[in-house]
């Protein structure tokens, strides 16, 4: 008996497809282009005994949570009894006790036999809740602690979910019995996706149930449909998206007035995906998303894409063409506006209050400073006041207008915020705002803030450091108060995962003991403006990019070969050389995290990843050379530093020699030691 994992090219995948489409009652329905995702990530465990398959285990890893998620743990019959799942389980342990927070799974309350193998292993019953399925059963969550601190304290928790409006066609379905005709629509009840999804509906859907005919069925799903939550948004907002709505979905029936409405109030509400079986509105999904970014999706695409979208680092990312934002700091006749411009944003705050934290910030010019957004018709959208005290940055607010943006818009906002303490010198970052919304918290704890008193606060460090001296750091330690000896294996060797979570943490500090493998990857000028750097496209970190996406990580295409990226790790960015482009190409001006490589066919690889925004079809279109069935590769990066100082060519290669390499001109990806990382981000980091 050997336990593998199972690749997309295995002939053993076929068998673990079968394996769980026979045992769909009771682990819940999977597409089959799920189970592929799974094993071109490798994620499927499975058990061989002479070329048979005796079980397999199938599972998610939540970079966010970091936890591993157990979606499906399956034992052909022959092979029940002979301890194949704890096998299974002991395997997975194994790869990852070392990495990780833990395992986790939901698994029904009446599932004993699956229960009693959980506890027996060494998992504990955290949560029981009622299943959306149509019949009432419950869920319980079970956790498997590895025992490793856990640096971002709140993520394995329940967190921000996506949320997802379903419409009548697809609630219709879900509130009768599954078929074989069916069976897409109740995949959306499968287990693992609760911890993961929200699923809503719009107050327009009561409307179309009205005019269901089969009386009997519309009771039925009115019934149904108490179950979920019924989305609020502002009614003004809902009609004017509604009648924009009218350029796309055209038609005065009773139907296309609905489905602009719902369509309308899932925008209105801020929920961007949309499951739907109308094969008219489907085929509007990349009209509705390029105008709107809100998804249009089949029950089975909106599964394939959940495991990318929870797994992301960005709760959303948006294409902004043409973008015309810029930040400035303001003078006393900007407050009386600020204060109009902002007031009713937080509940209960009066415009006196708002008036003299403004007031308070703007006034002290030589520790305070307040910060303004304003878009291409000069509105001001959101902004920030700072106050210096001792060696701590205090953030007394910030101020976002709620829009489409508005999430990731914070997301920036509270990076500028970390790279203007560095400049400070701070050695703690302090947001004392207390109105913030979930996913703003969770975008806080994700950027390295933990809850403390009443305020979020970041330990502030940079350069390069050995982990023994981080870790003795009086700031470091009054802030994590971590004991040295569980970053570092009974061998003596580091634990690479937790410490290279730690110095995620402490971004943008480098850690030296952090030996993770690091490539110089060359990249044209102009990716490198619509992706990270703000310097060549010669504006500021708001200023007008084209198709500029602001966030936290993204995606860069590439061909398969030469060389084959393995994640995580760090990325040196080489700009090549360009005629317009002057000052910042042939060399290195920027440092990001590789997350993932993914290898699929092109046409796939841009479904897949479309979402980050900054690529369109015809680009890929020709990286594939025209070619939409043959593969290309996807690297996910985030976390990017631009240096100030270009890293030239000539003194990349001084640093090459420097370290008995030979001298490069990085026409392709070239793999480097972790000591010319060093050199060059010290290098390019010297201002």
């Amino acid at each position: 008996m050997i336990i593998t994992s199972v690749s997309h090219r295995d002939e053993m995948l076929h068998k673990v497809i079968t394996l769980g489409d026979k045992n769909k009652q009771t682990l819940g329905m999977l597409p089959e282009g799920a189970f592929h995702q799974h094993a071109r990530r490798k994620t499927i465990l499975a058990a061989i005994d002479d070329g048979k398959l005796a079980g397999y285990l199938l599972y998610r890893i939540s970079q966010k949570k970091r936890f591993v998620s157990i979606t499906h743990l399956c034992v052909s019959p022959e092979y029940q009894g002979r301890g194949i799942s704890t096998s299974l389980l002991m395997e997975l342990k194994g790869k990852y006790k070392d990495v990780f927070s833990g395992m986790m799974l939901s698994c029904r309350a009446d599932y004993s036999h699956a229960s009693r193998l959980w506890e027996k292993f060494g998992f504990k019953a955290r949560t029981k809740k009622r299943s959306r399925a149509k019949k009432e059963f419950y869920l319980v969550k079970w956790i498997y602690d590895f025992g490793n601190p856990n640096l971002f304290s709140d993520l394995p928790s329940e967190g921000q979910k996506i949320r997802a409006v379903l419409d009548s066609s697809v609630l219709i379905k879900l509130s009768e019995s599954s078929t074989r005709e069916s069976a897409e629509v109740h995949s959306l009840e499968a287990d693992w996706l609760e911890d993961e999804v929200e699923f809503v509906c719009t107050q327009e859907v009561f409307n179309e149930i009205n005019r269901d005919e089969n009386l009997l069925r519309a009771q039925k799903t009115r019934d149904f449909l108490r179950k979920f939550e019924v989305i609020n948004f502002r009614p003004d907002l809902r009609d004017r998206l509604a009648e924009e709505l009218k350029l796309l979905i055209k038609g005065k029936t009773d139907n296309a007035e609905s489905d602009r409405k719902q369509i309308a109030e899932a925008m209105a509400a801020g929920v961007m995906y949309f499951v739907t079986l109308d094969q008219e509105l489907l085929d509007l999904n990349e009209s509705l998303y390029q105008k709107y970014s809100i998804e249009i999706l089949r029950p089975v695409e909106f599964v394939l894409l959940v495991d990318e979208v929870s797994n992301s680092l960005d709760y959303r990312s948006f294409r902004l063409a043409g973008a015309d934002y810029d930040t400035s700091r303001i003078r006393g006749e900007d407050i009386e506006p600020l204060v109009r411009s902002f007031s009713g944003c937080v509940p209960n705050e009066t415009r006196q209050e708002l008036r003299t934290m403004i007031s308070e910030c703007a006034n002290d010019v030589t520790k305070g400073l307040v910060r303004v957004v304003r878009d291409k018709t000069a509105e001001a959208i959101a902004s920030y006041g700072i106050v210096l005290h001792e060696s701590n940055l205090i953030v007394r607010f910030i101020r976002i207008k709620r829009t489409n943006i508005s999430s990731v818009l914070f997301q920036q906002l509270i990076r500028d915020i970390i790279l203007l303490g560095i400049r400070k010198a701070c050695n703690t970052i302090v947001v004392k705002e207390i109105q913030l919304l979930d996913d703003e918290k969770l975008m806080l704890q994700a950027l390295g803030f933990d809850l403390c008193a009443a305020a979020w606060r970041k330990i502030c460090l940079t350069g390069f450091m050995p982990l023994s001296d981080v870790l003795s750091h009086i700031v470091v330690k009054n802030g994590l108060n971590i004991p040295a000896s569980l970053f570092v294996l009974s061998d003596g060797t580091v634990k690479t995962n937790l410490v290279a979570d730690l110095e995620r943490k402490l971004w943008p500090l480098k850690i030296e003991d952090l030996d993770l493998p690091v490539y110089i990857i060359p990249i044209r000028p102009l990716w490198a403006a619509q992706l990270f750097d703000f310097y060549i496209a010669n504006v500021s970190l708001f200023g007008a990019t084209p198709s500029l996406a602001w966030s936290r990580e993204n995606i860069y295409y590439r061909s398969v070969n030469p060389v084959s990226e393995k994640a995580p790790a760090r990325i040196l960015w080489y700009v090549s050389s360009e005629e317009k482009v002057i000052g910042r190409s042939r060399g290195i001006v920027a440092t990001s995290y590789l997350d993932e490589v993914y290898v699929d066919r092109a046409k796939d690889i841009f479904r897949k990843y479309k979402r980050f925004g900054v690529y369109e079809w015809k680009d890929i279109y020709q990286l594939a050379d025209g070619a939409v069935l043959s593969e290309i590769k996807a690297l996910k990066f985030s976390d990017t530093e631009v240096f100030r100082n270009v890293v030239t060519l000539d003194k990349i290669n001084e640093i090459m020699i420097k370290n008995n390499r030979r001298t490069n001109t990085f026409a392709s990806p070239v793999e480097v030691s972790i000591a010319i990382f060093k050199e060059i981000y010290v290098t390019g980091k010297n201002e």
